[in-house]
């Protein structure tokens, strides 16, 4: 089993549509301050530990996924990539960033290889292959959805296509389901992003415990113990998030599940921060220099076990360096 670990996260309780944007504008003059003042690392930790704006909080970050996602659906653009850009002198034309952020093509090639059918793209990936998401939002099942459905061979399973690509993909924290809404109007997009903020969990280190029987954590624990090859794609290793996995236990040499022999991890420390390399080789190899100053670690044995970092960014560590 290949199994995709990415990205981090953010509880929240649901907020009832029928109650005004007008009964929470205190809650978001209290939210704006209270960020300004703390200037959080973390929004997640932020929300965990200030209860009072979790509401608010958690319809904010539902808004703004629905906006980035609606934009992206619209104009393949990517709001990280154009502030990028703002701070240069010469004018920058508006580009199509899915072409340079499109990591998706190569994870399309390897689930569709050899695969003639739908039935053959189904039997081979859907017990093989799993993607384990701290985000909220569902770019991925959007992707991956419009992809394969633009593939002749599986033309005539659209209608099987969406269960496939779901059953592929777990969501730890929850997500915000917007990829049927195409809605225009703000009072259709603020209640909309009222129904998705529900389903949006934050990180609380005093829950640890609660969260680690949800079924969402357990099913990603059992993968990753099991999984043969793992791809770990812009993960920080948040000490919470590694122990409510046991990514230590899981997926570092000691941790191979029973039935594998042979373990593969690659992971991607963009720019090549020392405090991820730390946390990595700790978690990993049980050794926190293992990746200061170098990309391989490899242990042998009756079993083996080999794990690589790349510092590009995904894009170019999935076409340049992971196998």
């Amino acid at each position: 089993m290949a199994t995709f670990l990415y990205n981090e996260s953010v509880n929240g309780g649901s907020i009832e549509f029928g109650k005004t944007i007008d009964a929470y504008a205190n809650n978001l003059s209290e939210l704006a301050n209270r960020l300004q003042k703390i200037n959080p690392v973390l929004i997640d930790y932020f929300l965990g530990e200030n209860e009072d704006l979790r509401d608010v909080g958690t319809l904010v970050i539902a808004h703004v996924i629905l906006e980035r996602t609606l934009d992206w659906k619209k104009n393949a653009n990517n709001e990280n990539r154009e502030s990028q850009t703002k701070s240069q002198t010469k004018p920058q034309t508006k580009r199509d960033h899915r072409k340079e952020d499109d990591w998706y093509k190569f994870i399309v090639d390897r689930l569709t290889r050899e695969c003639k059918n739908f039935d053959e793209l189904k039997e081979k990936n859907e017990n093989q292959v799993k993607f384990i998401t701290f985000n909220y939002d569902m770019s991925l099942e959007l992707e991956l959805y419009e992809r394969l459905s633009s593939i002749h061979l599986y033309a005539n399973a659209k209608d099987k296509m969406r269960a496939f690509v779901k059953s592929l993909i777990v969501h730890v924290y929850g997500y915000c389901d917007s990829l049927e809404f195409n809605g225009r109007e703000e009072k259709e997009k603020l209640q909309k992003a009222f129904e998705m903020s529900g389903s949006i969990k934050v990180i609380m280190p005093e829950k640890i415990d609660t969260r680690r029987a949800d079924g969402e954590m357990v099913d990603a624990r059992e993968t990753l113990k099991e999984a043969k090859i793992v791809y770990i794609l812009g993960y920080g290793f948040d000490d919470n998030n590694n122990a409510l996995l046991d990514l230590k236990e899981n997926l570092g040499f000691n941790g191979m599940g029973h039935s594998v022999t042979r373990k593969s991890v690659y992971f991607t420390n963009f720019e090549d921060r020392n405090l991820i390399n730390k946390k990595a080789g700790m978690i990993l190899c049980n050794y926190p220099s293992a990746f200061l100053n170098e990309n391989i670690y490899q242990k042998t044995g009756q079993r083996l076990f080999t794990c690589e970092k790349s510092t590009k960014n995904t894009f170019n560590a999935l076409a340049d360096d992971f196998d």
